[in-house]
């Protein structure tokens, strides 16, 4: 589509799952990064941030502009070609290829009465309907809107006293599939009215991302050592990879902080992911591919023109083969033996 992004370094793209890249030739600040990365549901149509600048692309990422000032750096998923978007202590905001439209303050949560906007752990538009919006908030509540985020409701709530810790999901196609982790892996198909309890056992704290809810009962869950997928909304899940049984590329390990070989640390998971699978993830510099009939995952490096690395990415509704990644150029380490003069 393009051989060269206009108006935006901090975004790469590929059209062929991640193999080739096509990069700005804009240089990158050093330490400078996008803080969010969202493609709309209206064709090619992408939002990014950065240093307190929305800005929109709608022709899949090739050029840019900046359209507005925004305060989020979180970002869902609406309906209709609106993007949500919230921060610490900023408030919520409605983004759309057009700007920034800061809505009200949604209801204070039960936790020493924050706003909500300060503890939402996962939000997404109704497909049915665009004017209506779901959320839940690290306290295990669900908020419906039915006027696009302007006013909300308590809906549902999880479990009394439980908090969501290990993060939820909701999924895509179905707001009423909703699924918490609170200790447990909590799941509802009626937008929270009821909840069930998975057979995930306790390896809930040994959870590294959010659960996944892909869509069409699609989940996914992710430890340190496994990949685990859910067909029937959340309830029961099995082992389809180990971290053990799954060879990285010797330039790109993908250990944790102990240094485990077997051990994952996850710097994104890929947005947009398909319902009918395979889950995608970003760990260091590498997309690995995983589509539940191997324990292995395919695993593509993410090759920069200019040092730099990946730190999350979409792909795009519509373009099966195409992603767009968030990219940027660390700081250098501090020299050894550095001390602060303060």
């Amino acid at each position: 589509m393009c051989t060269e992004i206009i108006g935006l370094p901090y975004v790469a793209l590929s059209f062929d799952g991640g193999k080739t890249l096509v990069e700005s030739r804009e240089p990158r600040v050093t330490g400078t990064a996008l803080t969010a990365l969202i493609a709309l549901d209206v064709p090619d149509a992408l939002l990014a941030a950065v240093a307190g600048d929305l800005f929109a692309s709608s022709d899949a990422g090739c050029h840019w502009r900046a359209v507005g000032k925004t305060h989020s750096i979180f970002f869902a998923e609406g309906r209709g070609g609106v993007a949500y978007g919230w921060g610490v202590r900023n408030g919520f905001e409605a983004l759309t290829l057009h700007g920034v439209e800061p809505l009200p303050e949604p209801p204070r949560s039960g936790w020493q009465g924050r706003p909500v906007a300060e503890d939402i752990t996962a939000l997404a538009g109704d497909a049915r309907d665009p004017r209506h919006l779901r959320l839940l908030t690290l306290e295990g509540q669900v908020f419906d809107s039915t006027d696009q985020g302007r006013s909300w409701m308590l809906h549902a709530q999880v479990e009394a006293g439980k908090r969501l810790n290990y993060g939820a999901a909701i999924a895509p196609d179905d707001i009423d599939q909703l699924v918490g982790v609170t200790g447990k892996i909590h799941s509802t198909r009626d937008g929270g009215l009821t909840w069930r309890l998975s057979d995930f056992g306790q390896q809930e704290t040994q959870l590294v991302a959010p659960p996944i809810a892909a869509g069409g009962n699609l989940v996914w869950a992710i430890t340190r050592q496994h990949v685990y997928r859910s067909t029937d909304g959340g309830m029961i899940f099995s082992a389809v990879a180990s971290w053990a049984e799954t060879n990285p590329p010797a330039e790109h390990p993908w250990i944790g902080g102990s240094g485990d070989p077997t051990e994952l640390h996850v710097d994104s998971v890929v947005r947009r992911q398909p319902a009918s699978g395979p889950l995608l993830l970003l760990v260091r510099n590498a997309l690995l591919r995983f589509d539940g009939s191997d324990v292995s995952a395919s695993t593509q490096p993410i090759r920069l023109a200019s040092p730099g690395v990946a730190t999350a990415a979409t792909l795009i509704p519509g373009r099966p083969s195409m992603l767009c990644f968030a990219v940027a150029t660390p700081s250098p380490p501090l020299p050894e033996g550095w001390k602060s003069e303060r």
